[in-house]
């Protein structure tokens, strides 16, 4: 006799109540994601695209069956243009999974954030939920006729011209919505969770100028579910001057329809039996960080941005204050990081003949990171986080000392085993927490379970104090490997080494050197990572370059690798290149020898690139795009007249805002005089090269200047920033036609 599987421990998804990913045209995704169910034979998962010249198409076989079932033969390009197809990853994630709950998406493995930068589009499969079975039973009813034309129509984005068929639908989206959970900041920047419950209360309860704009910039499901309304899916609710208000179009009222949502919430909460009860009494922070690893250790090549992912990760609770950080060496000790007695001045009232108050040498228990952190988690709920940057720096053993034994952590979070603290750290514990406070109770030490100690180590410092398994069996090991560097949006980030007026692309060097670097040493470690030289202004010029990564290479990569470097440091008469040739003053007073920063290059042969301006004048092809139903016929106009839109919409902004807005679609996009006129003297750059290069636009009597150097002024590339601009609460709307 067999019994049913016992019920699966799933992950939660992710709710992005914070990406900025919108997706237009919703009719059209729904109309899509049905048709591809169907003509898939109403199958659980399809891949239903696939790639040609970095573009998505619909599968062959599903496209000539939509055809059939439509009874349409042209209606290719009206396919292919579906966002369904052309949108990025992360919005069709929001509107399909956590919106509408139709399926889920993947991508054969690639991150989610793959998609955002370059015009990337990669094959995607589409899992369906058992929301796309409840939508076929709804539309499936309606006679052939209605049916095939309302399909057609949305594929079209235009309304349904069967009112039965646009209702329903409708409605079923709109009942979809009732578990995402959505985001905004108020005029006071204070953040709001809700649920489309939230809105309609708010309504009801007759609150004038209900409102869901943010204050800063729509993010998440939020941004999606304006469009929602904008576009008229939402039967319930309107967009009026005074805000949301209620829509009298269904045969439900919204007052009932808010009360159903209400009911619907309440009898989905169900206590899964599953759980303990000691689970249950577990804190509320606690079940919300459970998924973090209370203990890693972050650890990879030099400059591969461990520091940088902890510092992500932990952005809002150091704007809090829940972040404390120290840095291990080999003068760490207990002391240093716990705390310890410590000399200071303390006045004693009295004042001296001079005038001036006494002073007495007394000593005071001076808390150290691991103590200032330690108290922050027991006086608060929410987490707090410990940094420990190098932690193999230093020797562990030495600096935990018997805190060793509280990395053991039971199942609620908090340390098995609980140590005596010593009798200086007790005294200040109960002077700060209370003595029978729990974080000191009996006078011993326990971790609480929303404490979490997180460690970066370089691979390249291994060496230095090894860490014993007893330690390493303590912690979580996230492995950060060598991988082109992206910012905090996502976008791929493209430095440049600059050499004797010639830009080499820094992530080539590093595929280079690095491959080098393997086959001279049989070993990983002593790698670069992306981020192991920093940029200015997205160039590392040969002064900088010279002293942190041919230094780097010089003294600690190769300096007992000699004979395995090959011709790296080769000189052009063939003897070998010192470190003292390159780091020299050249002719025209450069603090380091160019020429032969250039020839070091050569030798690995990395090729110079030109600057990437030679598409910036495209003609558009397949029709213009429209600005605010103004025509644009070159790619670089989009830019040019966007920003002159703007600057119309919003008259009162400083160049220092408007750079700064503008630099939120691409980093260094405007800049003003003085910077226009360096980059041209460093570059050396020449007319007629800088007409290409560089578009004047006058505001309040200054030029601004749009870089094309760092415009994605072509189609492939172009799409991301549109779909950014008319993300932005800016008045601007641009479409193709």
């Amino acid at each position: 006799m067999s019994y049913p599987i016992p019920i699966k421990q799933r992950t939660p998804i992710d709710a992005l109540t914070g990406i900025k990913s919108s997706l237009y045209n919703i009719r059209q995704v729904i109309a899509l994601t049905y048709l591809i169910y169907v003509a898939s034979g109403r199958k659980a998962f399809v891949e239903y695209c696939h790639s040609e010249n970095n573009k998505l198409s619909l599968k062959p076989e599903l496209l000539a069956t939509i055809k059939n079932y439509l009874n349409k033969n042209d209606i290719d390009t009206i396919i292919n243009d579906n966002p369904l197809l052309n949108n990025q990853y992360e919005p069709l994630y929001v509107g399909m999974t956590l919106l509408f709950r139709l399926a889920n998406l993947k991508m054969n493995g690639k991150s989610s954030t793959a998609e955002r930068t370059g015009g990337l589009r990669f094959p995607k499969q589409i899992y369906f939920a058992s929301n796309i079975v409840v939508l076929d039973l709804i539309i499936s009813g309606f006679p052939d006729e209605f049916l095939k034309t309302s399909l057609f129509e949305w594929l079209k984005n235009q309304h349904s011209s069967n009112r039965e068929f646009e209702n329903k639908v409708c409605s079923f989206l709109s009942i979809c919505t009732t578990f995402t959970q959505f985001k905004l900041r108020d005029e006071n920047g204070n953040e709001i969770f809700f649920q489309t419950e939230g809105v309609y209360q708010a309504i009801k309860a007759g609150q004038n100028g209900v409102s869901i704009e943010d204050s800063k910039e729509s993010v998440g499901p939020t941004r999606i579910y304006k469009n929602i309304i904008r576009e008229e899916l939402e039967p319930w609710i309107k967009q009026s001057n005074r805000g949301l208000c209620f829509s009298e179009q269904n045969t439900i009222s919204p007052t009932d329809f808010s009360q159903i949502i209400s009911t619907t919430l309440d009898i989905c909460n169900v206590k899964d039996d599953t759980v303990s009860q000691q689970q249950l009494n577990f804190d509320v922070t606690l079940q919300d960080n459970s998924r973090k690893p209370l203990q890693q250790i972050y650890y990879g090549a030099p400059g591969t941005g461990k520091s940088h992912e902890i510092k992500r990760q932990t952005a809002e609770a150091e704007k809090e204050g829940r972040v404390f950080r120290t840095t291990f060496h080999p003068d760490s000790d207990y002391s240093t990081f716990v705390g310890c007695y410590k000399p200071i001045m303390k006045p004693t009232g009295v004042t001296l003949a001079s005038g001036e108050k006494e002073e007495i040498i007394a000593y005071k228990f001076v808390p150290q990171a691991f103590t200032n952190a330690y108290v922050k988690a027991w006086q608060t709920t929410e987490s707090v986080y410990l940094i420990i940057e190098e932690i193999n720096r230093g020797n562990c053993a030495q600096i935990f000392g018997d805190l060793f034994q509280l990395l053991d952590r039971a199942g609620d979070g908090q340390s098995d085993y609980p140590i005596k603290a010593d009798t200086d750290l007790a005294q200040y514990l109960k002077e700060t927490l209370g003595n029978e406070h729990e974080g000191i109770a009996e006078g011993k030490l326990k971790l609480p379970s929303n404490l979490y100690i997180w460690a970066t180590m370089n691979t390249s410092d291994q060496s230095l104090f090894p860490i014993d398994s007893a330690f390493k069996r303590r912690w979580d090991w996230q492995y950060v490997p060598i991988r082109k560097g992206v910012n905090d949006k996502g976008e791929t980030i493209n430095w440049k080494i600059e050499a004797n007026g010639k830009p080499y692309d820094w992530w080539k060097f590093l595929q280079v050197i690095n491959n080098k670097i393997e086959q001279a040493t049989n070993s990983e470690d002593k790698k670069l990572g992306f981020f192991f030289c920093k940029a200015q202004n997205g160039i590392i010029d040969a002064k900088t370059f010279v002293s942190k990564v041919v230094f780097y290479l010089w003294n600690d990569v190769f300096k007992d690798f000699v004979d395995d470097s090959g011709d790296l440091f080769k000189d052009t008469d063939d003897s070998r290149l010192t470190f003292t040739q390159i780091y020299d003053v050249d002719d025209n007073g450069k603090p380091v020898m160019e020429a032969k920063v250039e020839l070091f290059l050569k030798n690995l042969g990395v090729p110079a690139n030109e600057y990437e301006d030679d598409s910036a004048d495209e003609d558009i092809e397949d029709g213009s795009y429209f600005i605010n139903g103004v025509e644009c016929k070159k790619y670089r106009h989009i830019y040019k007249n966007s920003i002159e839109a703007y600057l119309k919409n919003f008259p009162d902004k400083t160049v220092e805002e408007v750079i700064k807005d503008w630099g939120t679609i691409n980093t260094g996009l405007l800049c003003t005089q003085n910077e226009y006129e360096e980059i041209v003297r460093t570059r050396k750059i020449t007319n007629p090269v800088i007409e290409t290069r560089f578009t004047p636009i006058e505001y309040k009597g200054e030029k601004l200047f749009i870089n094309f150097t760092k415009a994605k002024a072509t189609k492939e590339k172009i799409e991301p920033d549109i779909e950014l601009i008319n993300s932005k609460d800016w008045g601007i709307h641009i479409e193709k036609k």
